[in-house]
């Protein structure tokens, strides 16, 4: 009896070994807006999360001491804010500002092998150079229209 006792006994002393702290808070910008889908980690390991569709985030983690909480969103300026973590709730709050990080250019690339409409796998439409200038399109999308 006394070694089942004893049993339960380290059994609840361990789980307090295995503490994590709990981190929340929400991500807006400077119009308090919310963000949703910026990144939030603690730099340097794999713990972190995303904000949900109104900017709202938690997550666990079982690091302590000080750490660096950082979140950015592509558009908006990093920022990391310093945290004490010993195994309490935390909340943080981030008000990110616009300009930062910005996408200069997106290029896309496709190919294709040549098949004939009864070989392609897929539905395939052709418009001839004749039927596009009758159509007088001023876009892709007028071209499409016409395909439809």
């Amino acid at each position: 009896m006394k070694k089942v006792i004893f049993a339960v006994i380290g059994l609840l002393l361990s789980t307090g070994a295995f503490a994590q702290t709990g981190i929340s808070g929400t991500i807006t910008d400077s119009a308090g807006e919310p963000i949703p889908g910026a990144n939030i980690i603690i730099v340097g390991s794999t713990s972190g999360t995303t904000s949900d569709f109104d900017g709202n985030y938690t997550f666990s983690t079982d690091l302590e001491g000080n750490q660096v909480l950082r979140t950015s969103y592509l558009g908006f300026t990093t920022l990391d804010k310093e945290v004490d973590l010993n195994g309490t709730e935390l909340t943080v709050d981030f008000v990110l500002q616009e300009g930062g990080q910005q996408l200069d250019e997106v290029v896309l690339t496709a190919s294709s092998t040549f098949r004939s409409q009864k070989q392609a796998p897929l539905s395939i439409s052709s418009v001839k150079m004749a039927e596009i200038t009758k159509l007088s399109a001023n876009s892709q999308a007028d071209i499409l229209r016409s395909v439809l």
